[in-house]
């Protein structure tokens, strides 16, 4: 089976499960907020809605163990990173989904080239 390439994992993406995976983000921001947390709120959405567009995004990949390591390993370091850093409250000139987007785009960035890094270096199954 030969890799996928960019574009055909890019169409595999379609509206509604990128629509759905703002579901779950927009759960944990309600939950964040809902504390009084609304930075938090924002980057726990952003963070969450980055990964779950990761998985659907890499899920021909799927029945590879490595795969789910690699998936596991980014989403703790996620959760880390949500929970470790102040994220402030205070007024901002943009929203602050706006001042966050370079950041998401460098966050899928970073995972796409994590997980074609090792979908070359593990070796091919052969499903």
């Amino acid at each position: 089976m030969s890799a996928m390439t960019f574009n055909e994992r890019a169409n595999g993406l379609k509206n509604r499960t990128v629509l759905l995976a703002m579901l779950p983000a927009a759960c944990s921001y309600v939950a964040f907020s809902y504390n009084g947390d609304d930075g938090r709120a924002v980057a726990a959405a952003a963070s969450l809605y980055v990964i779950i567009t990761a998985f659907q995004f890499f899920w021909d990949l799927r029945k590879r163990f490595w795969f789910w390591i690699t998936m596991l390993i980014i989403s703790g370091m996620h959760a880390a990173l949500v929970a470790a850093m102040p994220w402030g409250n205070g007024p901002y000139p943009i929203p602050l989904l706006v001042l966050l987007f370079p950041a998401v785009v460098l966050d899928f960035s970073a995972i796409y080239l994590l997980i074609r890094a090792g979908e070359t270096a593990m070796p091919q199954s052969t499903d």
